[in-house]
């Protein structure tokens, strides 16, 4: 449906494909008449891209490798066994002149992005540099919102708040720092997504509420981090100092 909407495609359409598989006649073009056009139920509405064409009509006109196939797909009814089934596809012609290599529609989709690089360095690279960034930005945060309400500490300190409480009192400030920020990032990532998913039809692409609950526990683990000294310090206090400007 997607290509069918893109290039505005109808049944009954002969469509020109140039390809790199030459025909008996030594030309690179394919044309080939629409018969349906189908939806895809592990795609979005319009967002199927593939476009299948007749095995036999493919298999007569090609000069090379006549009769064989890259790669088949199976559609299994239970996919907690689909690592099961693949090794067994596997075993049945371990032995034979074409062994066979089985794997998911993910995993493929997958090792097809490792054109870009390294994608499991740079999935762990980048959100190690926000979670430093982040570190270094709310503590230095801290340290100044502490840096300039000395006397206010000195005065609750005056009134009769611990040394424990004042310390507690920096920690909240760090928190709601630190998770309302990460909070609201993660709801926009979520939301954003599945927009990106849709738009590249990249199906590995994709964010659980698991992976939301880890960022908040991440951003939680920065704000202490960050609060730590300067709430070490406003615990330190010495009221005569802190009022006299010392």
């Amino acid at each position: 449906m997607f290509l069918a909407n893109k290039y505005d495609w109808k049944v009954g359409d002969k469509v020109p494909l140039q390809t790199n598989i030459p025909k008996r006649d030594g030309s690179r073009v394919w044309t080939f008449d629409i018969v349906a056009i189908m939806e895809n139920s592990d795609f979005p509405t319009g967002q199927e891209g593939r476009f299948l064409a007749n095995c036999d009509y493919v298999d007569e006109e090609r000069t090379a490798v006549k009769g064989t196939a890259d790669f088949f797909i199976l559609r299994i009814n239970d996919p907690a066994r689909a690592t099961q089934i693949g090794r067994m596809i596997d075993a049945l012609f371990a032995t034979s002149g074409t062994p066979t290599r089985t794997n998911s529609e993910r995993s493929q989709r997958e090792s097809g992005a490792q054109w870009i690089g390294d994608v499991n360095f740079f999935t762990k690279a980048v959100p190690g540099a926000v979670c430093f960034m982040l570190l270094f930005l709310t503590g230095n945060t801290m340290m100044q919102s502490v840096r300039e309400r000395i006397p206010e500490f000195a005065v609750l300190k005056t009134l009769g708040f611990s040394d424990n409480r004042i310390m507690l009192l920096v920690f909240a400030e760090s928190v709601f720092l630190s998770t309302l920020a990460a909070l609201i990032g993660l709801l926009i990532a979520k939301m954003l997504i599945p927009e990106v998913k849709n738009t590249v039809r990249a199906g590995f692409v994709d964010m659980p509420w698991s992976a939301l609950l880890t960022g908040f526990g991440l951003a939680l683990v920065v704000a202490f981090a960050s609060g730590l000294i300067p709430a070490l310090r406003a615990k330190r206090l010495n009221i005569v100092d802190a009022l006299a400007g010392r």
